[in-house]
This record gives C-alpha cells, sequence and structure tokens, in this order.
C-alpha cells in the first residue's frame, strides 16, 4: 500500500484522520483538540469566477443556499461516506 510517508512532498495541509497522520496529528484535529474552531468542520468553495475558499471551524452563508445534509463518515483511514 502507498502512503503519503513514502514521499517527499510540500504542502500537505492535514485534513485527514490522526491514523493516516505521520509525525504528529492532522492540522484540524489540532485545532479541534485545543478548541481554537466554532464547530469541528471544514468546507471548500470551489470558486468559478472567483478565487476559492477553504473555511475551518464554520461555514460562510454567502457561498451556498438551502440546507446542509451530514452523512456518516464510515471510515477513519479516508473520507469516505455512506
Amino acid at each position: 500500500m502507498y502512503t503519503s510517508a513514502m514521499s517527499v512532498f510540500d504542502g500537505v495541509l492535514g485534513l485527514g484522520f490522526d491514523n493516516l497522520a505521520f509525525g504528529g496529528s492532522p492540522l484540524v484535529q489540532v485545532l479541534i483538540n485545543s478548541r481554537q474552531l466554532k464547530e469541528p468542520v471544514f468546507g471548500f468553495y470551489l470558486g468559478d469566477q472567483e478565487d476559492g475558499q477553504l473555511v475551518l471551524g464554520g461555514v460562510d452563508e454567502k457561498h451556498f443556499e438551502g440546507k446542509f445534509h451530514f452523512l456518516p463518515v464510515v471510515s477513519t483511514a479516508y473520507w469516505q461516506a455512506a
């Protein structure tokens, strides 16, 4: 099995789970554990005619309409939802 520990690269942000981390806890988990986020969530806005955005600890309501639908995560190895 290939893992990121086998690669030499820069720029991994740390949005995964602890069991995939190499050399420490992922950034989002550190922020959650230290209570620096309002909510234990993150999201992306992939801009079309404008810049994209990463939001940690909540949502930016100008980038969506309607309600969120949450799914259970079925594997803490990768972000797999049922």
